[in-house]
């Protein structure tokens, strides 16, 4: 074998050069490691004292046997998929005075006439169209068109319980009460990530029910489930678009 002058010590550095470089690398992630150990446990720390809030949280309110009228307000937008089973859901609700308002905006796959069709016979139920663009446009022009006591806003792809509109409704037999945050969670996940995406939801919830339990009004769940009464609302708008003429 002939050796070529100089390629012994050439070796020699390149492999004392892959053993510093491992060594860093091995360093390296001892560290990030140890971080996110660190972050993780910090984490479920302050889950554990936010569940503790929502634990000895307890409405003391009561629902009275006359029920309040309320408008469930849902905005859709393409969501053709999904309205087969939302209206499935709907029949599940068990609630009187319960009316229905689907304000679309904008669908472009034959969502809002699959609604008409459905619910044409079904005088509980109004199918609007948005005069504005956006997801927001049409939950505001859904709440000018509601004339109930309550207001409940969701979404077309939730799902809900038989006593779901009764337990969002509950807490306004206390007069005080003007507001209820509702709580969102995703169902039907098996998978690692999807999981991981629940335990966010839940953190989520959480920060959301800390913040109302020492009376500050954030809310940090990413969609709209809420009730509100509708006369406060109003009256709210009402001001906002008196002041802005005057500014005007």
């Amino acid at each position: 074998m002939t050796l070529v002058p100089g390629s012994i010590p050439s070796m020699i550095f390149s492999f004392g050069s892959f053993f510093l470089f491992f060594t860093h690398l091995r360093k390296l992630a001892e560290k990030m490691i140890s971080f996110y150990l660190l972050w993780t446990g910090c984490y479920v720390v302050l889950l554990s004292r936010l569940s503790e809030k929502w634990l000895k949280f307890k409405p003391k309110a009561t629902i009275s046997k006359e029920f309040p009228s309320v408008t469930l307000l849902i905005p859709f937008r393409n969501e053709l998929g999904n309205l087969p089973d939302l209206v499935k859901e709907f029949s599940k609700i068990d609630y009187s005075e319960l009316r229905i308002i689907l304000v679309d905006d904008h669908s472009e796959d034959g969502s809002f006439d699959f609604l008409l069709e459905k619910f044409h016979s079904d005088h509980r139920v109004r199918i609007l169209q948005s005069p504005g663009v956006g997801k927001k446009e049409a939950i505001e022009f859904g709440l000018d068109a509601a004339d109930s006591e309550l207001i409940l806003c969701s979404d077309a792809d939730c799902s809900f319980s038989k006593v779901w509109v009764k337990e969002m409704v509950t807490p306004f037999s206390d007069p005080k009460v003007q507001f209820v945050a509702g709580p969102v969670i995703s169902i039907g996940r098996t998978h690692f990530f999807q999981r991981f995406q629940q335990i966010e939801w839940s953190s989520i919830l959480l920060l959301t029910q800390y913040f109302f339990s020492v009376k500050s009004g954030h809310s940090c769940a990413a969609e709209p489930i809420f009730a509100i009464e509708s006369r406060p609302l109003k009256r709210c708008k009402a001001t906002t678009k008196t002041d802005n003429t005057s500014q005007g």
